[in-house]
């Protein structure tokens, strides 16, 4: 009986640190929105979202119905390709240096995956908007190529930034918030927002409703091209320049992603100093509990 009593205790002590260790999904969202360090790198990640949902969607167009005139297989081919690769190669890169950074230990790993995630965005902005300024291919491709591959190399530092913006109880839930409010401020609105950019640029092209007066020589002087009917849609007239000029700025709202990211490097830089951390690059660490949830980093063994 004594020993049947052990296992009981010791069974219902062991239930009680896991129940510890999670939050029901209410109390989790309520905590995570009031993170600041969460909510910075959501709006962040969202930018992020934002421009990938819209160049998915126009990016084939843009090549297509641009000044490069490509077939549509050449610009899916390409498109597709670049993508394929480049989202690879960049996931990797990513994840490689979180984990020989130690970005995903304490503050320390935010800190720096967070810087990370920064200096890829600051690359991956002018080269991108570069490449849309140059109509000769294989500069295109070179340019583009450099950029989504910054762009991709953040999602594994990003995601292991917002796991240590929560504290053990919440980070079951944190993922999963994340990709909800990513999803919202970022590729669900986005292509919308491109479309109604791109026809701000369209000069009135969209007015002339056949191709002779698309061709006339006032409609070429406003850059305003004619896009043969196919199967199952009518031919119309359009803008040469309107989807590329929309995609430019649509590069930029990736700049709303470094002060939000800024913030949080600034506040896990002052937070590990504060209690006498150090952050060292390329070196591994520890989460060494120090009051109420926060943590500081210390080498580990």
């Amino acid at each position: 009986n004594n020993r049947e009593e052990e296992v009981l205790s010791e069974r219902d002590d062991v239930l009680d640190d896991v129940d510890k260790e999670y939050s029901d999904p209410i109390t989790a969202l309520k905590n995570i929105l009031l993170n600041i360090d969460f909510i910075c790198i959501v709006v962040g990640y969202g930018m992020y979202v934002f421009v990938t949902g819209s160049v998915a969607v126009f990016a084939i167009p843009m090549l297509t119905h641009g000044p490069w005139k490509m077939t549509q297989i050449g610009a899916s081919s390409m498109i597709g390709g670049v993508v394929a690769i480049t989202g690879l190669l960049g996931s990797i890169v990513g994840g490689i240096f979180v984990d020989k950074s130690g970005g995903s230990s304490g503050l320390s790993g935010s800190f720096k995956s967070m810087i990370f995630s920064m200096l890829m965005i600051a690359i991956c902005i002018p080269v991108c908007v570069a490449a849309m300024f140059f109509y000769n291919m294989g500069l295109f491709i070179t340019f583009f190529v450099i950029g989504v591959f910054c762009l991709f190399a953040v999602t594994a530092p990003v995601n292991a930034a917002i796991l240590t913006s929560v504290d053990l109880a919440t980070r079951t839930y944190a993922i999963s918030f994340s990709v909800f409010f990513i999803h919202l401020i970022g590729d669900f609105p986005s292509p919308t927002i491109t479309g109604a950019l791109s026809d701000s640029f369209d000069k009135g092209c969209s007015s002339f409703m056949d191709m002779g007066n698309c061709t006339t020589p006032s409609a070429v002087d406003s850059d305003c091209m004619w896009v043969p009917p196919k199967d199952d849609s009518n031919g119309f007239c359009t803008n040469t320049f309107e989807i590329r000029n929309a995609l430019v700025v649509v590069f930029f709202f990736l700049v709303i992603a470094l002060p939000a990211w800024g913030i949080v490097a600034f506040r896990a830089y002052r937070k590990v100093h504060r209690d006498g951390g150090r952050i060292t690059w390329f070196t591994k660490y520890e989460e060494v509990v120090v009051a109420e949830g926060e943590v500081v980093p210390t080498p580990s063994s």
